[in-house]
């Protein structure tokens, strides 16, 4: 006689945590594979940079970030590494590096690099990093100011520098490097002789070409007025 397989006629209790455990384990192992496709590869310095420095993807090693961060889009990712670049800032070993802080690399063999003497309050106050651009002001042999030169890419920073307990550095002496063609040298070099320049950061716009100063008191009161004839006979 062939044997059959009986099937229980009634749902149990352990039929039902059988299907239960079986429907977790299905949720949780969608989970996992889900997770593990949506992340991205951020890139964190694996050494110390200083800014300027040329970016390597051997100067980096990479982490894992959930991709609905609210930081993706602000972390840079190995494909950032692919094209020749500079660092902006000093990075420290550990750190994320930002796409902000990614510097394009100027080839251009016809330009060179000239230091300015700013304040450091002046670089903070701005907000200066290697790649932004920038406009100088100075004064000629009569006084009057003007752009010297304009839309010029800074190409170098001093390095950060942490304030001692009982000061800050906002008011050292300090310098930028930007880049300039041998006429924007000599401008350059003629406003620092007559005084000190002013770094402005370029947004783009168009600048005067002149600035004249305010005239004088003495300028004023040395001034000739004249008057229309009916005015000047009543």
């Amino acid at each position: 006689m062939k044997a059959t397989r009986r099937v229980p006629r009634h749902f149990t209790m352990a039929h039902a945590l059988m299907v239960m455990a079986a429907i977790i384990t299905f949720l949780t192992v969608t989970s996992v594979l889900r997770d593990r496709q949506e992340t991205v590869d951020i890139v964190v310095a694996s050494q110390d940079l200083v800014a300027g420095s040329g970016l390597e993807a051997s100067s980096f090693t990479t982490i894992q970030l959930r991709a609905d961060s609210e930081l993706v889009g602000q972390l840079a990712t190995s494909k950032d590494l692919l094209e020749p670049a500079q660092l902006g800032t000093d990075l420290s070993v550990g750190e994320p590096l930002l796409v902000r802080d990614i510097r394009a690399v100027v080839d251009d063999d016809t330009l060179r690099t000239i230091a300015i003497p700013v304040w450091r309050s002046t670089i903070d106050g701005l907000g200066l990093r290697i790649g932004d651009r920038v406009d100088l002001i100075g004064a000629d042999i009569t006084g009057t100011l003007r752009y010297v030169v304009t839309d010029s890419a800074v190409s170098r920073l001093p390095r950060n520098s942490a304030a001692g307990a009982f000061g800050s550095s906002a008011g050292q002496e300090s310098w930028i490097t930007i880049q300039v063609t041998d006429q924007e040298a000599l401008q350059i070099a003629s406003a620092l002789r007559a005084g000190d320049v002013e770094v402005v950061r370029s947004t783009g716009a168009p600048v005067l070409s002149v600035s004249t100063p305010a005239p004088s008191e003495q300028s004023v009161s040395d001034s000739v007025i004249v008057l229309p004839a009916e005015e000047a006979t009543s």
